[in-house]
């Protein structure tokens, strides 16, 4: 391997996955249905802005989402620590990572824009429901990409909390 960074690794992205009810109205269900983990870039030293991880690696979440018919609203959301640290030291922001969510076009399922950046110890919501969205077949894809530009010389391991995915409705 040459570069900067021989390998970065998020092992743990949907480890700590939450399902949460907001009101008894709502409700959302999640599971990871498929991918690899951990999700890495051995290819990393490049100079790649969207960096794809290793072998397309991605994370697929199924499940059922179902909001209120008139104000509820439900999501899929990702959260990142505030830095992962190399097994040198090296930190890595979250935000040299990131996400394309895609699936199944289904009326009242929005996704956030493609290579969208994670936020530093934050969230972004990868997938948005509208008032009224009833699927028991909810599926989304979520891809990862490395900005390796300015990335210390390590390698990147996170462990089983570090990242989260979380599903709400209302």
């Amino acid at each position: 391997m040459r570069g900067r960074a021989r390998m970065a690794a998020i092992c743990a992205l949907a480890c700590s996955m939450t399902t949460a009810r907001a009101f008894a109205l709502g409700v959302a269900s999640i599971s990871l249905s498929s991918g690899t983990l951990p999700i890495t870039w051995s290819n990393a030293g490049t100079t790649d802005t969207f960096l794809s991880a290793d072998a397309g690696n991605g994370i697929t979440v199924t499940g059922t989402m179902q909001t209120t018919a008139l104000t509820g609203s439900g999501s899929i959301t990702i959260t990142a620590p505030a830095t992962i640290t190399g097994s040198q030291g090296a930190p890595l922001n979250p935000s040299n990572i990131a996400v394309t969510c895609s699936g199944s076009a289904i009326s009242g399922q929005t996704f956030v824009a493609s290579k969208t950046p994670l936020a530093a110890a934050g969230s972004i919501t990868c997938a948005r429901y509208n008032a009224g969205f009833t699927s028991t077949n909810v599926s989304v894809t979520l891809r990862f990409f490395l900005n390796d530009q300015n990335i210390p010389a390590d390698t990147y391991i996170t462990s089983a909390a570090a990242f989260g995915i979380v599903a709400t409705a209302s």
